[in-house]
């Protein structure tokens, strides 16, 4: 979830990328220099002020950040590399002849994959398939 502190985090952390104080990274997206200075981001009586979803869409524009670039490196979250661990795929054609979707392939214990141990629900699937 994206907190007050999350945001403003992101914010922080996108100018100091991008080599810029907050004040020179909203002048350089066409805003009043002062819009991201700590002192604005809590008013006089304490609540949290937010930044426009504008602001935020001038301040990606600018600085050419996509929002999940901005937002994992504000540590706002973080994505998890896609290329760690490899999803295998499968082709049309190794699928049919592999013996991928039979019943032998339920029962077959492979790296990653999952064993049937139980008679009862060995049996139960071996009637469904008859």
């Amino acid at each position: 979830m994206i907190s007050h502190r999350n945001i403003w985090h992101a914010i922080d952390a996108l100018a100091e990328r991008k080599g810029l104080s907050v004040s020179a990274l909203a002048r350089l997206a066409g805003l009043d220099p002062t819009s991201f200075n700590p002192s604005k981001r809590t008013s006089k009586d304490g609540r949290e002020r937010w930044p426009s979803t504008e602001s935020l869409a001038k301040i990606l524009a600018a600085t050419e950040e996509d929002m999940d670039s901005f937002l994992v490196g504000g540590g706002v979250y973080t994505q998890p590399d896609i290329h760690e661990q490899p999803i295998p795929l499968l082709g049309f054609a190794q699928a049919g002849a592999g013996g991928f979707f039979s019943i032998a392939a339920v029962f077959r214990s492979a790296k990653g994959g999952m064993k049937c141990t139980s008679r009862l629900v060995q049996t139960q699937m071996l009637m469904r398939w008859k």
